[in-house]
């Protein structure tokens, strides 16, 4: 997870995008963060929590954040649960940098065909 945790950042470094990868809130508790992230990715599964259970706090502290739910135990249940509390997506790892610029990609295509849409109206 620490390798998976710089090669994400050392990928997102070109770009402006500001990453942060939480995966121990007990380490590095969501209230001793600071700045702006664009991206955040959380572990479902954590050390006395769950990442869904985060997902308010970190709505409050960065709204305009992509927050991605990453597990290895993906169930239904629980990406609606994440989806619910307000993750922008779920994906089940083996997570790579190259699956999350796809995804990310995706939603960039989809947002602007959506800006695209609503400037016809």
């Amino acid at each position: 997870d620490e390798l998976f945790g710089e090669s994400l950042k050392e990928s997102f470094l070109e770009s402006s995008s500001l990453v942060v990868y939480l995966q121990d809130p007990l380490v590095s508790p969501i209230s001793e963060l600071s700045g702006r992230f664009d991206l955040i990715l959380v572990d479902l599964r954590l050390k006395g929590t769950t990442g869904t259970s985060l997902i308010t706090d970190i709505k409050n502290k960065w709204p305009s954040s992509y927050i991605i739910i990453m597990t290895g135990f993906g169930t239904i249940s629980t990406a609606v649960d994440a989806i619910k509390k307000g993750a922008d997506d779920y994906i089940t790892k083996p997570v790579t940098v190259k699956k999350i610029k796809e995804l990310l990609s995706s939603k960039e295509s989809f947002s602007n065909q959506e800006d695209s849409v609503s400037s016809l109206d």
